[in-house]
């Protein structure tokens, strides 16, 4: 089947709704626009993570496409790891940055 608009398309596409979805979360007011940026942004680190594990399978050598597709798996685990780093820190702040704070981790 051949593509309808390509990698980089699909990724320009991704990287603007990651916008949207950056600044609906930031500027949530309740929990339901604020799932909604979640829903979004969700949808295009799902979006970014298959391009980059695909596009990485088909472009390294065959020698070292194991070890480059464990890398980015890799890069995709110390994300979250960094935003539980940052929930434990900045989660007991009084203010409403505690609440953006925690909510990165679930």
């Amino acid at each position: 089947m051949t593509p309808v608009i390509g990698r980089k398309y699909t990724v320009l596409i991704a990287v603007c709704s990651s916008f949207i979805g950056v600044a609906l979360e930031y500027v949530a007011k309740d929990n339901a626009t604020f799932f909604g940026g979640k829903f979004i942004n969700g949808l295009c680190i799902g979006t970014f993570n298959t391009i980059c594990l695909t596009y990485v399978s088909e472009v390294s050598p065959l020698a070292l496409r194991g070890i480059l597709t464990a890398f980015c798996n890799l890069a995709l685990s110390i994300g979250p790891l960094i935003c539980v780093a940052l929930a434990t820190v900045y989660g007991s702040l009084p203010n409403v940055w505690a609440y953006v704070c925690s909510v990165l981790v679930e």
